[in-house]
């Protein structure tokens, strides 16, 4: 029963860190637009904020190419480094999420709450069911020996 408990108590710390983990940046692409000649850095958000590409520019196949940098991969494409689009066409965030006040971290943290009172019942409950077995168990019957 030990070994038991031990186990959901452990799942339950590792839900409740699953759940406080936040959303990384999304990586850095390389995108280039074919109409303006241009070339940068692309990076569509990470958890407060995302982005859309606008729809002249693409992604950049980084396997076709031996270039390490932003510069290189202009300099292949004879193109001129813009740097970040982002900041370059001054695009505006699609959504903003904010960690404590956003609709998603709200959502997040609430589905969160839920499993880990779910799990919190459900030991119990195991814990009850246990200890009503082992009791059974041990009390002696009071039939006579024949």
């Amino acid at each position: 029963m030990k070994k038991f408990c031990l186990v959901i108590f452990a799942f339950s710390v590792w839900l409740g860190f699953a759940c406080s983990a936040f959303a990384a940046p999304a990586p850095t692409l390389f995108v280039y637009n074919d109409t303006t000649k241009e070339c940068g850095t692309f990076r569509d958000g990470d958890e407060y904020v995302s982005y859309n590409l606008p729809k002249a520019w693409q992604t950049y196949d980084y396997s076709k190419s031996t270039a390490k940098t932003t510069q290189e991969y202009c300099d292949e494409l004879g193109y001129k480094n813009i740097g970040s689009v982002v900041q370059y066409l001054n695009l505006q965030p699609e959504t903003i999420r904010t960690r404590l006040t956003g609709t998603s971290a709200k959502t997040s943290i609430l589905k969160c709450l839920a499993y880990i009172v779910l799990i919190i019942i459900f030991t119990v409950a195991v814990i009850i069911v246990i200890t009503i077995l082992a009791k059974r168990k041990r009390e002696p019957t009071n039939k006579p020996l024949s």
